[in-house]
């Protein structure tokens, strides 16, 4: 089992007493912006987990722009990314962590269309589509993984299995101390997908989930690689989950919109939220 990146002896976001999640992102598709999105936010999906003295994010779309002061003065950060549909990926071209010689950036992918972690962001980066590519990404550091397999960072353990998405997904569950997050966006429910991800988050903390669409939406979406906030609640009862964040907002999802869903899944769960920008779960 591969141990990659230092132990995340250093100070900084590795030195706070709670282990954190904060929310960068929680958009789907594409990014959106206006006054109607204000609460919840426009940016694409990322997600920034400070766990076992380790600075872990989970995908890089436009969210993960708010990182950069936050890892202001870390040298090393580990980017999961679950799957590289555009707006998983395009904040990397503005990520300024991936700039500086003196820091390591760890990115985790799928090898997808035989082409390799690296390749596969180099191709999103490159002429005639973006002038600049990964070259100027000196502390990127590539690692290829496998859905099944299990890695170490530091103190942390990382394991994966396949997400039932388009073009190769994986999902992340993320274990320390006796803790663990599991990150399955973008992920569509089946009988056989929601009882295999619900046995591997089972008694996780916290399960980000997708929500794409209204149940009433789904049936005309079928086959696209999202889910619903009714799939999430089965498989929260199923797993045990203690706390069910539930992301990837459909762009014509305002706040008006999501206020009167969150309200609703109180009623059922005190324990089902909607993710925010800028909100923090501390682990």
């Amino acid at each position: 089992m591969p141990i990659f990146g230092k132990t995340g002896k250093k100070e900084g976001l590795n030195s706070m007493k709670n282990d954190k999640l904060t929310v960068l992102g929680c958009r789907g598709s594409m990014p959106v912006s206006n006054r109607q999105y204000l609460k919840y936010g426009g940016a694409t999906s990322s997600f920034l987990l400070q766990a076992g003295g380790v600075n872990l994010l989970f995908d890089a779309g436009t969210g993960i722009l708010k990182s950069t002061d936050l890892l202001a003065e870390e040298k090393e950060a580990h980017l999961l990314l679950g799957h590289v549909h555009m707006d998983h990926i395009m904040g990397l071209a503005f990520w300024r962590p991936l700039f500086h010689k003196e820091k390591e950036v760890h990115i985790y992918s799928e090898k997808r269309n035989g082409m390799t972690t690296k390749e596969q962001i180099s191709r999103f980066l490159q002429a005639p589509f973006w002038p600049v590519g990964t070259e100027l990404f000196p502390a990127a550091v590539w690692h290829d993984i496998t859905a099944g397999e299990t890695f170490f960072i530091g103190g942390v353990t990382i394991k994966t299995m396949r997400a039932n998405h388009p073009n190769v997904g994986t999902v992340f569950r993320v274990e320390w101390e006796n803790k663990a997050v599991v990150y399955a966006l973008d992920f569509e429910h089946s009988p056989e997908a929601t009882t295999e991800l619900a046995a591997f988050a089972k008694d996780a903390d916290v399960l980000i989930y997708d929500s794409t669409y209204a149940p009433d939406v789904y049936p005309q979406r079928k086959g696209w690689g999202h889910s619903t906030w009714v799939e999430g609640l089965k498989i929260k009862e199923m797993s045990g989950v203690k706390t069910l964040l539930l992301a990837h907002h459909e762009i014509d999802a305002n706040d008006e919109l999501l206020d009167s869903l969150q309200t609703k899944l109180r009623e059922l769960d005190k324990n089902i939220l909607l993710a925010k920008e800028n909100m923090e779960i501390i682990v």
